[in-house]
């Protein structure tokens, strides 16, 4: 038999009635039980509580004593402080100490340079003896020497050749002296010097290729001239023999 929408609803209803009133008491029993399983605690007053002003966390941080990194709570701040103006005081004496150490050394080396003795500047022997006139025989005497090893060359009067007059006219030129072009010439300039007063930078003259003051040089000391030769501006001898038998005089030019 078919039955009715009527009495579908209400054999569903009927059903579930049953199955509530089945499952009121296993739920009381098992509440109960559960009560029974823990302990009660006694609930105390929340007016008893009293709280700090600041928040919570932050009290218990503090009496604790904990630090945050960057921020430091106030006991933590209190402790660095007499640390970081300890450090401060230390730098400050250390820099006040190596300024101090400083002055002190500077003082001692002014008293040492000013107690040690200072030297004697004394001239040389070739500045001693060629400082005559007005003219720096020296520095003449240089000019000449850093000629030495260029070629001979027939009247020549640069660095890129010399002959004898021309060698001698580019030197004395170099100590503001002028003298004539040919060593004939150069032979009637200044006064005659005898052989055994020669100094340096006077003119020596030699009779070679042709008879008279043929041939010119710069006299150094010690009996050796300086002089373009046949082969190049070279120091030479009086004493050798060849310019010992064709010695023909000395001038003195200044």
């Amino acid at each position: 038999m078919v039955l009715t929408t009527r009495y579908r609803w209400l054999g569903v209803v009927t059903l579930s009635g049953l199955l509530l009133s089945c499952s009121i008491p296993w739920t009381t029993a098992n509440s109960s039980a559960t009560e029974s399983q823990f302990p009660v605690f006694n609930k105390v007053p929340i007016s008893s509580v009293k709280l700090p002003d600041e928040t919570y966390p932050r009290v218990i941080r503090e009496r604790l004593n904990w630090t945050t990194a960057g921020q430091p709570f106030v006991q933590a701040a209190a402790v660095s402080q007499p640390v970081a103006a300890q450090a401060s005081e230390t730098t400050a004496v250390a820099a006040d100490t190596k300024a101090a150490a400083k002055t002190e050394t500077k003082q001692e080396t002014r008293i040492t340079a000013e107690s040690s003795p200072k030297p004697v500047q004394t001239a040389s022997a070739v500045n001693t003896q060629v400082a005559r006139g007005d003219t720096d025989i020296s520095g003449l005497i240089e000019n000449a020497l850093s000629l030495q090893g260029i070629p001979y060359v027939f009247g020549g009067t640069s660095r890129k050749g010399f002959d004898c007059s021309g060698f001698t006219q580019y030197v004395f030129a170099g100590s503001h002296i002028s003298l004539p072009r040919t060593s004939f010439e150069q032979y009637g300039r200044g006064t005659t010097v005898s052989r055994d007063q020669l100094q340096q930078g006077d003119l020596v003259f030699f009779t070679t290729y042709q008879s008279g003051a043929s041939h010119v040089g710069i006299y150094l000391s010690g009996g050796k001239f300086i002089h373009a030769s046949v082969n190049g501006v070279k120091i030479s001898s009086l004493n050798e023999s060849y310019y010992n038998t064709h010695y023909a005089g000395a001038r003195r030019v200044r």
